[in-house]
């Protein structure tokens, strides 16, 4: 995950922080290494995005194309009670 909410704020991980999920608002913390790109992780372990795969830089960079409000976007599908969180969400124009 990129974005969790600290403070009722979207924002992205840092060294040292603890925050809430986007999709399930349960306990999330900061993990920023040198290995591995910095992202956040369920304290607890977690089941909240069955579509979720670990994300590498390219795909980070990807998604860095477009605005923080189009980012990781959480969706709910009313047939199957399914909810996942969209890499990128761009609204419809009507």
């Amino acid at each position: 995950m990129k974005f969790a909410y600290v403070d009722n704020i979207k924002t992205e991980a840092k060294p040292n922080l603890t925050g809430l999920c986007i999709s399930c608002a349960k306990d999330v913390r900061s993990y920023c290494g040198d290995q591995i790109i910095h992202h956040w992780k369920h304290i607890n372990l977690s089941e909240c995005d069955f579509w979720y795969e670990r994300e590498t830089e390219w795909h980070r960079n990807w998604k860095n194309h477009f605005d923080i409000s189009y980012q990781e976007i959480v969706k709910f599908d009313t047939n199957t009670k399914e909810k996942h969180i969209a890499d990128i969400y761009l609204p419809q124009k009507t």
